[in-house]
């Protein structure tokens, strides 16, 4: 059971650390968007 609880907390930071990857990315692209608009 040991082996399966780092696998989810290791699964858990990869998911939290690819959604802070993909929010930065896409507020990154916003931010071009906008200015290229105005």
């Amino acid at each position: 059971g040991n082996k399966i609880n780092k696998l989810l907390i290791c699964y858990k930071l990869c998911f939290v650390t690819n959604m802070s990857l993909i929010y930065n990315a896409f507020v990154l692209f916003m931010r071009v968007a906008i200015h290229s608009i105005y």
